[in-house]
């Protein structure tokens, strides 16, 4: 992770990277692996790391919520972030969207991560006697990846300042939508750039492309939000009652 690779804001880079070392410092230490005990999303509740306000962060709420999930996704911690925060923020609809929008940020960051190893890999890998990296398909594949990323990643920090606000969550919607496709189209071409090696403990490929997937699964489904929006419009309508004061079935 180098602070050119991540949405540091001009200017301001000292405070924020203070504060994500301060953090990403108590997972490293202990930890060298991404296979996290399950106590972490507690811990992030208990130690106020979810919501900083004293710490006087020149961002966002939003912000620090998709920066946070970034940098986690981009160091490959698979870590239930958006379920800690469901659980400090309660079950309304502003914190299933706090949810998505970490949900939607982790994979971003992993997406980001995975465009850096499969490039790195085809630039050392050889076959038929010459990197496979200079093969003209394998060059189209990775162009693709790098354009899903950096559209997960634009589309993150466009909609993050309006999460939890009173502005209209079509937005965070279509920011579900492009994370879910983006995302797997990524994941699918890293696990085929990287052959069968991407699927084995050596490498950590395989392991963000599945957490991605639960996460988003879990807390950004496309379904489940539309649902929600729906349920949610229909409640805003007053409800029919019949003569002996109950609510009309009909």
């Amino acid at each position: 992770m180098t602070p050119d690779r991540l949405p540091w804001i001009d200017g301001e880079l000292g405070v924020l990277e203070q504060a994500l070392r301060k953090w990403l410092g108590a997972f490293a230490k202990g930890y060298g692996g991404r296979d996290l005990p399950p106590e972490w999303p507690q811990r992030l509740h208990d130690e106020g790391w979810l919501w900083p306000d004293d710490d006087d962060l020149p961002v966002s709420r939003g912000g620090w919520v998709a920066l946070l999930a970034q940098c986690i996704g981009h160091q490959g911690l698979c870590i239930d972030l958006p379920a800690a925060i469901s659980e400090a923020a309660g079950t309304t609809a502003v914190a299933q969207d706090w949810a998505a929008l970490a949900a939607c940020g982790w994979a971003s960051g992993a997406a980001r991560g995975l465009v850096d190893s499969t490039l790195q890999h085809v630039g050392t890998r050889q076959q038929f006697g010459q990197l496979i990296g200079r093969f003209q398909a394998v060059q189209h594949r990775a162009v693709d990846m790098h354009a899903d990323a950096e559209a997960m990643h634009a589309l993150l920090w466009s909609v993050a300042p309006t999460v939890g606000s009173a502005v209209d969550s079509d937005d965070l919607d279509a920011l579900v939508d492009v994370c879910w496709r983006a995302s797997r189209r990524v994941g699918q071409a890293a696990i085929q750039l990287h052959g069968a090696i991407a699927m084995t403990e050596e490498l950590d490929v395989g392991a963000l492309v599945l957490h991605a997937e639960a996460l988003l699964a879990r807390h950004a489904q496309p379904l489940r939000r539309s649902t929600h929006r729906a349920t949610a419009l229909l409640s805003s309508f007053p409800s029919r009652s019949n003569p002996n004061g109950h609510d009309d079935p009909a």
